[in-house]
């Protein structure tokens, strides 16, 4: 069926034609509707619940062979959740393998009321223990009442040990009940750590720890009696460690609520880790939803590198809104004009270079965007720089600020902002490699709050790439890979930065706290040339084939995932890119 497909788009589509361009242009416009979102969200959930049947309802094999370590869940005592407290017990005693012990954690002086005293379940207080002193396991589970632990939990946990034992943290992916919409939320998880992400939820929590490495770091602990707040700077702190961590891509939990960072012990948490990273005046800012971390700046300049053309009704809204939003004296603009003929915008520019803090570089060639920014950023010298298209306007007022404190760490790479649709729907919030067989955008086109498979599209998340429609990174980044590559005409070249900056060494980086307005298609149209997408074929082969370690394997590469019953491989993927590929070639 997909050779056919692409035998019809060869003979009467090829790339590039008016008509394959028309359809196109037809295709990203119906897209962008209020239906066809509704239409794949509503797809999304519904496969949530068949992948999760299938899930829960498949029995398991044999016990893998090797080691079984002991597993001790340790689960607070709250005299008003008995009945979520029951429920936690039940499901780990209901577990098929019997390699397990629970510690409840209470300064009673006897054992908890309303909790049936067995040799299976035990009495501790770490307020005053020391949690190696207490617990038999050598790895240990902080669960909460109301937890399930699913029949697979330490099956598919001893299948990952076995397979690789070095690792200190095993985490998985698990699900909560929103009693509000009355349907499970699932939490897939990254195939790595996303440090970012750990500042808006603790997707390692419930993780399986190893005991060893918990002791480590338990006398330096601070966030005393709550519980859930320990259990957040532990996760913080092993990752400070450098432990290894595993994630195992099955569902085997459900939480009884998540675990984000709006809680008071929980943003205490996050704030120490950033000031133990070495990050100076951190504070939180408590205007958004979730909380916002901010920390000190210093004055670094910005250079703002603007590709254009003919494009003054879209132009001059925007540096009015930049100028509007931006109190920062050592901010510049560097416009790349590329051949404008259009009065109104000469006149423009005109008026522009009136005024201080402006520069009009004239690109007198073909137009090739990777050229232009590197021409702009080359006649420029800040410390910071900001690559911006000219189709865009500023949402709220603190964007600046957030590009610029994330920038200005020296394990950040590029930092991406969170871009919406003249209708407030979403235009980026992150890049992922692999979707539609090629790259694409997370989550595109819905709605400016989404919450969906992959988690909230107002979390703080690391990402393999993020769009060059807004980019910032400090200028030794740039420099030290090259920047931009010009052999990408019109598309793809962010990218293919991003990528090599990530084999540099560094993170990249989204931001929701970032606002901005993209009316991408107003400047130059949905045409992308075809050799930009065959050196982007060539260029990002590896990490198209080996999958994006940010992405979920149990979901479909498409822009609002949905689950898939069986995992992508290898080879699922090579078919795929060959697949598409075809119609290019």
């Amino acid at each position: 069926m997909t050779a056919l497909l692409h035998k019809f788009r060869q003979l009467f589509l090829s790339p590039g034609s008016k008509l394959e361009l028309w359809l196109r242009t037809k295709y990203h416009k119906t897209m962008k509707t209020r239906l066809a979102f509704w239409l794949q969200d509503l797809t999304a959930r519904i496969s949530y619940r068949r992948w999760r049947d299938l899930q829960l309802k498949t029995p398991l094999q044999d016990l893998p062979i090797g080691k079984h370590p002991l597993v001790s869940f340790i689960l607070p005592y709250k005299p008003s959740r008995l009945e979520q407290i029951s429920d936690t017990i039940n499901s780990i005693q209901n577990l098929p393998v019997k390699r397990w012990d629970i510690y409840v954690d209470t300064d009673e002086p006897d054992f908890p009321p309303g909790i049936k005293n067995s040799e299976e379940i035990k009495q501790i207080d770490l307020k005053k223990d020391d949690l190696q002193n207490v617990i038999a396991g050598e790895y240990v589970v902080f669960c909460q009442p109301g937890d399930i632990f699913y029949e697979g939990f330490l099956y598919h946990f001893y299948q990952h040990y076995n397979d690789d034992p070095d690792s200190s943290v095993f985490y998985y992916d698990c699900e909560y009940f929103a009693f509000e919409s009355k349907r499970w939320i699932p939490i897939f998880k990254p195939q790595i750590p996303s440090p970012a992400l750990l500042l808006s939820t603790n997707i390692f929590s419930r993780s399986i720890i190893n005991v060893a490495e918990v002791n480590k770091i338990w006398p330096f602990l601070e966030t005393g009696q709550d519980f859930e707040a320990r259990e957040y700077e532990i996760s913080l702190r092993l990752y400070e460690y450098s432990v290894k961590f595993k994630h195992i891509s099955e569902l085997l939990a459900s939480q009884f609520s998540p675990v984000t960072s709006q809680s008071p012990g929980n943003t205490q948490a996050i704030s120490k880790h950033l000031s133990r990273q070495g990050l100076q005046e951190v504070s939180v800012d408590k205007s958004f939803e979730l909380p916002r971390f901010t920390w000190q700046t210093g004055d670094p300049s910005v250079a703002i590198i603007i590709p254009t053309r003919n494009n003054r009704y879209l132009l001059e809204p925007l540096i009015n809104s930049i100028a509007r939003t931006t109190q920062n004296s050592r901010v510049s603009i560097n416009l790349v004009d590329n051949q404008t003929t259009d009065l109104y915008s000469l006149d423009y520019y005109s008026e522009l270079e009136q005024k201080k803090k402006f520069n009009l570089i004239h690109y007198d060639q073909p137009f090739n965007y990777s050229e232009a920014i590197n021409i702009g950023v080359a006649q420029s010298d800040s410390d910071l720089i900001l690559l911006m298209n000219d189709d865009m306007l500023v949402r709220n007022n603190i964007w600046l600020t957030e590009l610029i404190q994330w920038a200005i760490r020296p394990d950040i790479g590029v930092v991406g902002a969170k871009l919406f649709r003249a209708n407030h729907t979403i235009q980026h919030a992150g890049i992922i490699l692999g979707l539609s067989g090629f790259v694409g955008h997370l989550y595109l086109n819905a709605p400016e709050a989404y919450h969906g498979l992959m988690g909230s599209v107002d979390w703080y998340r690391n990402f393999m790439a993020v769009t060059g429609a807004l980019q910032m990174m400090r200028r030794e980044v740039f420099e030290e890979v090259g920047g931009y590559d010009t052999g990408f005409q019109l598309a793809f070249g962010d990218i293919d930065f991003c990528l090599r900056v990530h084999n540099a060494g560094y993170q990249n980086v989204y931001t929701p706290f970032s606002q901005l307005y993209h009316y991408e298609g107003h400047s130059r149209g949905y045409d992308t040339p075809v050799n930009d997408i065959l050196k982007g074929y060539e260029d990002f082969h590896d990490f198209l084939i080996e999958g994006d370690p940010y992405f979920s394997p149990s979901l479909t590469t498409s822009r609002i995932p949905k689950c898939v019953n069986k995992k992508f491989s290898q080879q699922d993927r090579i078919e795929q890119i060959e697949a598409r590929k075809r119609f290019y070639l």
